[in-house]
């Protein structure tokens, strides 16, 4: 999660320096298309190279962030059931990780089409697939926030407190 990190945020940042200025990427695609200068294709690629790196990255920083909160969260609630529960929970964003990695990096066939749309080859639906991958990111982070909230009502606590501890917990969904 540490070294994801620093990577995802300088592919972030190397598309706004230098990647397109802002530009949506069918404005870059179409620039090129109509004057395909050498400056115009460099800045095309870079601002691509530079997005498939942060799209490369972002499955792992998502799911260290998950896997380390239901890990905390195990610690805190140490039954039997809630550990069987986080596991499927870490199963699953395990899972989800590696099925959205594989997807990302088998993107574009070949994969120098991803960072040069105008050379022949064929990519998958990205509209399509990051709008599933939201779904199912979504998904995963309602299941995290979740998991420790029916926990909380089975401590004996009074039930003010109980609410307040689940408030808590369900801070995250901000």
């Amino acid at each position: 999660m540490v070294l994801s990190v620093p990577i995802f945020m300088a592919a972030a940042a190397s598309r706004l320096y230098d990647g397109g200025g802002g530009r949506p990427a069918k404005e870059l695609i179409a620039a090129a298309a109509l004057s395909p200068s050498q400056e115009t294709i460099a800045i095309m690629e870079h601002y691509f190279k530079a997005t498939y790196i942060g799209l490369s990255t972002s499955p792992f920083v998502l799911s260290a962030v998950r896997v380390s909160l239901c890990l905390l969260y195990r610690r805190i609630f140490a039954t039997p059931s809630f550990r069987r529960k986080s596991t499927i929970v870490i199963a699953m964003c395990i899972v989800g990780q590696i099925a959205n990695s594989i997807t990302n990096l088998c993107m574009c066939f070949p994969l120098s089409k991803f960072w040069n749309p105008l050379q022949p080859g064929q990519c998958i639906n990205g509209d399509l697939f990051f709008l599933l991958i939201c779904i199912v990111e979504t998904l995963l982070d309602v299941v995290v926030m979740a998991l420790p909230v029916r926990a909380i009502f089975f401590v004996q606590i009074p039930l003010k407190t109980k609410l307040v501890v689940a408030g808590i917990f369900l801070l995250g969904g901000l």
